[in-house]
């Protein structure tokens, strides 16, 4: 699950399209970051806008025999929020791929899987809002490292930072223990069937276990889209 090699190009319409569309060209653990990406997207096809050169725009591609989808998210989420601690930010992650500082998202992730005989190809696209000045004339709930610190950061090193910290975090035996100790730390909130419910524990196949005064359900978090108050 660990990437094993990186690559930069300058430009690309999405970083998850291109390892999609070509994959026996790049082997598993590849890492591919694009200085400018100018169709990037998220889930459901939203797209994820930035300015190019200033942020970390890139995908990694894992092969499997099983579905491993949710530790990939997991270890990157994980490796974001210790990446972001280490510039004294305490971020959270919001289900189901988004990771925000307080109210306003700084990173988000989108996992795409195709199947090739027995072996699933995950495709970890990975958006970080690094030095955008005015992250709000994309998304007016997002925000930035350089707008959090006021200061500009090498794109490069912290590429090279991210991928190291990653893949510390992904094969650590308690990596689950700390990833629902990290989400939990706090309170999210989702509406299902029209009846508001916060977030109270998660199980390693990713049911959530929401509640309210009423009732205590437990829902696939695919299901679910869940938000701060």
């Amino acid at each position: 699950m660990k990437i094993t090699r990186q690559s930069t190009v300058d430009s690309l319409a999405s970083t998850n399209t291109h390892m999609k569309e070509n994959l026996d060209a790049f082997q598993n653990g590849d890492a591919l970051r694009a200085i400018t990406q100018t169709k990037g997207r998220g889930r459901r096809g939203n797209p994820w806008h930035t300015t190019g050169g200033r942020n970390l725009t890139f995908s990694f591609m894992i092969r499997s025999d099983k579905n491993i989808s949710n530790r990939l998210f997991i270890g990157v989420a994980l490796a974001l929020c210790e990446i972001f601690d280490q510039f004294g930010i305490n971020a959270s992650i919001k289900l189901p791929n988004d990771i925000y500082v307080e109210d306003e998202k700084i990173a988000g992730m989108l996992i795409e899987t195709v199947t090739k005989g027995n072996q699933i190809y995950h495709i970890c696209g990975v958006g970080i809002n690094i030095n955008e000045k005015n992250p709000k004339k994309y998304d007016e709930k997002a925000t930035s490292l350089y707008k959090l610190t006021q200061k500009y950061v090498i794109l490069e090193p912290l590429f090279d930072t991210f991928v190291s910290v990653y893949n510390q975090q992904v094969d650590q035996k308690n990596v689950f223990a700390n990833f629902k100790e990290k989400l939990l730390e706090r309170r999210q909130y989702t509406k299902y069937l029209e009846n508001l419910y916060f977030l109270t524990d998660i199980s390693p196949s990713f049911t959530c276990t929401i509640e309210n005064h009423k009732d205590s359900l437990n829902i696939p978090c695919f299901k679910l889209k869940f938000f701060y108050l």
